[in-house]
């Protein structure tokens, strides 16, 4: 009887490893258990310098995995103002967090950069000062391009083509103008554009809506100050 059990132990833990090598990691969507718990503590202690858990934690798993951290163990120390992993804080040890910060896919990511486009700013007072201070703030990250938009696509459409772009035209305001600026968006790949004014102006509004059904955009015109047209790109 002692060698059938053994036997049977033995098949069972042979069924186990034979199981475990041949899975692909890759075919499962996400973590499991609290594997997300440990690999987001060991993100903010790699990226942030601690153990809380905010929105930049959420946003960063959300861009490596493309889904939602599911079976987080979080707790909190103050009665809900703080959030920290409720893991012990010796499982995300400083050299897993090393490690991660040289190698992980997130050592990719760049920071957003934004590229604004004016020939003349006007009527904004101050306006060259709030460049200035948007430029201080975002550092190498904003860039303030004083040209029309139709010389920005000439000069520097190589320079962003490979971006993930999100389009803002506020521009001459002429519902020619808008055409074009949305055409020249839709070649760089832009998949997300927003056209400012569209209730003050409805021209623009009457341009971005046939420009999005004749392209393959959703359109969506939001009441947000002047008017807001949202153009999303179907596929």
């Amino acid at each position: 009887m002692k060698i059938f059990s053994w036997v049977v132990l033995l098949l069972l833990l042979g069924a186990t490893l034979v199981g475990a090598l041949r899975f692909d990691r890759r075919s499962w969507p996400s973590l499991v258990g609290d594997e997300a718990t440990y690999m987001m503590a060991a993100q903010s202690l790699a990226w942030d310098h601690d153990l809380r858990y905010e929105k930049a934690d959420y946003r960063r798993f959300l861009d490596e995995w493309h889904v939602a951290p599911e079976g987080l163990i979080l707790q909190s120390p103050d009665g809900g103002k703080t959030l920290v992993y409720g893991k012990p804080a010796a499982y995300p040890d400083k050299k897993f967090a090393t490690f991660l910060r040289e190698h992980s896919p997130m050592r990719t990511i760049q920071p957003p950069r934004m590229i604004s486009i004016d020939p003349e700013p006007m009527g904004v007072p101050n306006a060259f000062a709030g460049i200035e201070l948007i430029k201080r703030t975002f550092r190498e990250n904003f860039e303030f391009k004083q040209m029309t938009s139709v010389e920005f696509f000439d000069k520097f459409t190589e320079d962003v083509r490979h971006l993930r772009l999100l389009g803002i035209v506020d521009g001459d305001h002429s519902p020619e103008g808008c055409l074009k600026d949305l055409i020249a968006l839709e070649k760089l790949g832009a998949r997300q554009i927003l056209v400012d004014d569209t209730n003050w102006l409805p021209p623009l509004k009457r341009v971005a809506e046939t420009f999005a059904a004749e392209h393959g955009y959703n359109f969506m015109n939001l009441d947000l100050y002047n008017g807001v047209g949202l153009l999303t790109a179907k596929r």
